[in-house]
């Protein structure tokens, strides 16, 4: 089964193609076997098509050399992106809480509505959904830790060699339901659950993709097409 991986175009680097990636820096490089096959250029439409993996030199561990010895650093996933197989709210949440240390829920609530604007300010139900990821991610896989009534972070968060873009003011699951319908013009049902939930991981159940589905038909950025095909009718608009 052919396997194909985003790299970077000879004379660019691979951190520039993986996080600024554009049609001079990145190529995408069909693999049958091990083996080398076909360059074919990127674009947003090839990315959809071929849904390539990143590079995995991009995660090779850096060594840096102290004046106490060598010490391996790990390569943080970039700030405008977010990997595969992880929710992508728990992968926000757990950045808010990194660089802010020992935070309150109230500061969290108040950065993912009004800076990360991933959850609409407006959406009576966003208060209630961001407290049921917390609790998620406290009391069930301890990415976060109690500490005085607020929260730290804990362990680690699993990292993916497959990078896609996370883009501020949108709903991670909407923004990349609409790039995909947004690539092919229109699009199945079943292409789009399974790009959630095989080629992206977010999601294992079917139930909240629908959700989705009915609220980007309710607001008109996607038409339904007879019974389970969508096309493309207008963009996002971003949180406010």
């Amino acid at each position: 089964m052919p396997e194909y991986i985003k790299t970077n175009r000879p004379g660019h680097t691979l951190e520039n193609a993986i996080e600024r990636t554009n049609g001079n820096n990145a190529v995408i490089v069909k693999y049958e076997g091990g083996l080398r096959k076909k360059y074919i250029e990127w674009s947003p439409l090839t990315e959809q098509m071929f849904r390539p993996k990143t590079d995995p030199r991009y995660f090779r561990r850096k060594t840096i050399v102290m004046r106490a010895g060598e010490e391996v650093v790990e390569k943080d996933v970039p700030p405008d992106m977010l990997t595969a197989n992880m929710n992508p709210f728990v992968q926000i949440i757990y950045r808010i809480v990194q660089r802010g240390g020992i935070t309150s829920h109230e500061d969290i609530v108040r950065a993912l509505l009004t800076e990360e604007r991933v959850f609409s300010a407006s959406d009576k139900n966003a208060v209630d959904v961001i407290e049921g990821i917390l609790g998620y991610m406290n009391r069930r896989e301890y990415y976060l830790l109690q500490h005085d009534g607020r929260l730290k972070v804990g362990f680690e968060l699993p990292k993916s060699y497959h990078l896609v873009e996370y883009k501020r003011g949108y709903d991670p699951f909407e923004y990349h339901i609409m790039r995909l319908a947004d690539g092919h013009g229109m699009v199945s049902r079943d292409e789009i659950y399974g790009y959630i939930t095989d080629y992206l991981g977010w999601l294992k159940t079917l139930t909240k993709i629908d959700m989705y589905l009915d609220r980007l038909v309710e607001r008109g950025n996607l038409k339904k097409i007879q019974r389970n095909y969508f096309q493309y009718a207008k963009p996002l608009e971003s949180n406010k």
